[in-house]
């Protein structure tokens, strides 16, 4: 409890799709964090903060404009929304942040270094995968010393259990992430 108490959510609401009226107009759910959480502390509560990222409601942190270039413009927000959205397998939000950088037209070689933020697990995590020219950084990330299991939700897919599995994505398994290869090209 104490963890979803952590992510704004409260335990007992996780389980209930209907929102109450404290949860809409719960201010602290309609702002993104900067940095997001850990990828650990997101997949301990998953469903908790799959709930909270139903009620987002801005897609910058509070007091920030999104394009400010404080924070390297929106092509940063947008990596740790979708970096958010895998952690949570949240497949339409994911889907719908891609169309983001899609409409935006954003370069993903121009996402800047986040840099690694005292969290090595967020920063390998975020890094892209090559369907198109990738920021030169995260050539540099090195792979995860400590194995990063991310559960998946795909229909008739069993939990993937190794890195040798078939269905493990090879550019996360490069990083010492199992995760299964995403339903979208772009991560």
């Amino acid at each position: 409890m104490a963890q979803a108490e952590t992510l704004g959510v409260d335990k007992d609401e996780e389980d209930d799709d209907r929102p109450t009226d404290e949860l809409i107009h719960n201010e602290e759910l309609w702002f993104p964090s900067w940095p997001p959480p850990n990828p650990r502390a997101i997949l301990a509560e998953r469903e908790a903060y799959r709930h909270r990222l139903r009620y987002r409601r801005y897609r910058a942190p509070e007091g920030i404009i999104e394009d400010s270039p404080l924070y390297g413009l929106s092509r940063l927000y947008g990596l740790f929304r979708l970096y958010e959205q895998i952690m949570a397998d949240y497949v339409i939000n994911m889907r719908n942040e891609l169309e983001v950088f899609w409409w935006t037209r954003w370069p993903v070689c121009n996402i800047p270094d986040p840099g690694e933020q005292v969290d090595p697990e967020r920063y390998t995590a975020s890094t892209p995968k090559k369907y198109e020219e990738v920021p030169a950084w995260t050539e540099k990330v090195a792979p995860l010393k400590e194995l990063l299991h991310i559960p998946h939700s795909q229909p008739c897919t069993g939990q993937l259990t190794s890195l040798e599995d078939k269905d493990a994505d090879p550019h996360f398994r490069k990083k010492n992430i199992l995760a299964i290869r995403p339903n979208i090209h772009f991560v």
